[in-house]
Parts: C-alpha cells; sequence; structure tokens
C-alpha cells in the first residue's frame, strides 16, 4: 500500500487549510471536507484505520468531486481493512473522476488484486464459510437512459458524475441507489446484484415536467382546431387529452413539452394539419391560412 501518496496529499491538504489536527484531536469529522481529508489521512499513515474511516467518508460526502484523491486514499484503507467489497466501489469511484495517471493505473491494479483475492479480501475478521449462490463478484452495467449529465450514490456515497453507461464491478447483494441528473426527477431505488458473472441494471430516471404554451391562429372564424398530444417529453407525468378550439383561438394555452398534431378543419375547406413542437418556457404561435375548395360541379374527376 503506497502510504507516501497519502503523505504527498495530505501535505496538499495542509497548505490548503490554516487549521492544524493533531492525534488527540475530536473524533467527530469536521464539516470542511479539507481538513476532514487531512485529519483522515493523518490516521491512515498512523495505521489507525478504522478511526480514519468517518474523516475519509465525511470528506467525499461534502466534497469527493472536488477531491477525487479522498477516494483512493479510502479505497486503501478499505481494501487494508479487507473491505475490498466496498473499496472497488471508491477505486471505480476514482477512475470516473480522478486524471492523475499513476494512481488511475494503480486504481486498476488494486480492483484487479480483490477480485483475484477471493473472500479472504472482502470480510474482516473471521471469514464465512461460502457455498455456491454466495455473494461473488459481478461485472455490472449501469445505465440511466439518455440523462447525460448529473450524478449517481451508491450507498449513500457520490460515485460516478455522469449519466453515460458505465461498466464496473460489484459484489451480489443490495444496494441502495440514488440518480440526479439535470432536467430529471431524483431518483432513490434499491438494486439487487445476484450471482450471474454479469448483469444489466437500468436507472429508470423520469424527465421532469416542463411546458411551453401553443396559440393558433386561423384566417376562418369558425375554423375547428384539435390537438392531439403525440410524444410528451415527460409522458409518465404529463396529464394532457386531446382537446379541440375553434376560431378565433385568442388565449394562449399552456402544454406539456413535446410534439402535438395539429388539425384545423372547416367545411368546404381543404383540410390542414402538422407536427408542432412545445419548446421549455417558449409560445409557439401558429398560422393557418385555410383554402376554400372548388364548387363540387367545377371539381376535376
Amino acid at each position: 500500500m503506497m502510504w507516501s501518496r497519502i503523505a504527498r496529499v495530505m501535505s496538499i491538504a495542509v497548505m490548503a487549510s490554516t487549521v492544524a489536527l493533531n492525534a488527540g484531536a475530536q473524533e467527530t469529522p469536521s464539516s470542511n471536507p479539507v481538513e476532514a481529508l487531512q485529519r483522515a489521512n493523518r490516521l491512515a499513515m498512523a495505521g489507525a484505520w478504522t478511526r480514519s474511516v468517518p474523516h475519509y467518508e465525511a470528506a467525499i460526502l461534502k466534497a469527493g468531486q472536488t477531491f477525487p484523491i479522498a477516494y483512493f486514499n479510502f479505497a486503501e484503507v478499505l481494501r487494508a481493512k479487507k473491505q475490498c467489497e466496498r473499496a472497488v466501489l471508491f477505486y471505480q469511484a476514482y477512475l470516473d473522476r480522478g486524471d492523475a495517471q499513476d494512481v488511475i493505473e494503480e486504481s486498476r491494479q488494486n480492483v484487479q488484486s480483490c477480485l483475484e483475492g477471493g473472500a479472504g479480501m472482502v470480510f474482516e475478521g473471521e471469514e464465512p464459510q461460502l457455498s455456491e449462490g454466495d455473494p461473488r463478484w459481478v461485472r455490472v452495467t449501469l445505465a440511466a437512459g439518455d440523462a447525460a449529465r448529473g450524478r449517481i450514490e451508491i450507498d449513500g456515497f457520490p460515485m460516478f458524475f455522469s449519466g453515460q453507461e458505465r461498466q464496473l464491478w460489484m459484489r451480489s447483494g443490495r444496494y441502495q441507489v440514488g440518480a440526479t441528473f439535470v432536467d430529471h426527477e431524483p431518483l432513490q431505488t434499491e438494486i439487487v446484484i445476484g450471482s450471474a458473472p454479469e448483469q444489466q441494471v437500468e436507472l429508470n430516471v423520469e424527465p421532469m415536467l416542463f411546458t411551453g404554451s401553443l396559440k393558433v391562429l386561423v384566417d376562418r372564424p369558425g375554423a375547428k382546431v384539435r390537438v392531439e398530444p403525440r410524444e410528451l417529453d415527460a409522458p409518465q407525468r404529463a396529464e394532457v387529452e386531446a382537446f379541440e378550439m375553434v376560431a378565433p383561438w385568442e388565449e394562449f394555452r399552456e402544454l406539456p413539452t413535446g410534439t402535438y398534431f395539429v388539425e384545423v378543419t372547416l367545411e368546404n375547406h381543404h383540410r390542414w394539419i402538422r407536427n408542432v413542437e412545445i419548446e421549455r418556457d417558449r409560445p409557439s404561435e401558429i398560422h393557418v391560412r385555410l383554402r376554400r375548395m372548388l364548387p363540387e360541379a367545377i371539381r376535376p374527376r
């Protein structure tokens, strides 16, 4: 284990904070993530791995995205404690966020070390007797549909910071997963990782409900305007059905964003149809000119 790396990172944290922490300081983690990380590193270097855990957790919860090295250092402590089940998650979180090539390579090697270490690298203390069907490492594909920006939490800790499909190693078991993506409703769910070698997990985040507005101006009073939702951006949340208006349509009508089919009809006039996009916070004003049909007697046959 490369405690020299923790020492190097700790010196950076010292420069960032004027508050000195010593071995006799209060064990309650600091609300300042720099101080929490500094304290965690001091304890880890002194071999107080268990005492360092809450301080690493506090630093990651407060500013894991800002200090990705906290994930790596915490993973090192967990691996030293033979808690590879958690360590692998935090190594992979560093791989998602970190940019130091030597630490990236070391994280990959340590993930592999955990995968190959067997049960002895997963359980702290007395190792239970494993049988067929007991927890094992699973290659999990985690997907969140078309969500692009946001973060994923596993068991309360921010781990990944994009909505792109990703593959990661997880031990079989139950996990609490949270997903927060831009323009989507927050998701909290439990996922169950089985014992198959591979597993696909879909995080079904729902788009937030946004609205725009529509008004259809027809050059013929009395024309009937029919509006029918076709493909809404938030179909599970949008409660809108087809409706009809009679020209003149004088005020904008608020509608959930998405695609609508608009049909305008009037006796003795050609039917007018269009697909109309309702965009977020934007009024859509449609102008319709109806063409009169030729009299029946002179229509081409």
